[in-house]
């Protein structure tokens, strides 16, 4: 793992093993929070209300799902890679991040165009 670097925002690579702990910390919990709105992005894009509709809806959200989809691969490896470095540390590895549950549902009505549906606000 010691030739793993991590790019700052300010463009500067630090091997892995030299990241403080609380840096490394915080790192994990920030690609976790990424990849749980990558989560939530492909709950709505495959759920039958709230994902596109029509064909060139259907077409510019499958490409970028297929973007966030590459960049969840590059941040399971990123989570493995340093979870390993964090559990060698014999740190408190980071509980991790589930997304939100999304809107429930009802139909309100069903027309020749197509459903309309009421969102559930739960605890209002």
């Amino acid at each position: 793992m010691s030739e793993l670097k991590w790019r700052t925002k300010e463009g500067q690579l630090i091997p892995i093993p030299e990241i403080g702990d609380r840096h490394l910390l915080n790192i994990y919990r920030m690609l976790d929070r990424k990849a749980c709105k990558i989560r939530a992005a492909t709950r709505a894009y495959l759920h039958p209300v709230l994902g596109p509709h029509g064909d060139m809806a259907q077409l510019a959200a499958s490409q970028e799902m297929d973007k966030l989809w590459d960049t969840e691969i590059r941040i399971g490896h990123w989570l493995n890679w340093l979870g390993e470095e964090i559990i060698e540390r014999k740190l408190e590895l980071p509980v991790r991040i589930n997304p939100r549950p999304l809107p429930r549902f009802e139909l309100v009505e069903s027309t020749s165009m197509g459903n309309i549906h009421r969102i559930i606000m739960e605890g209002r």
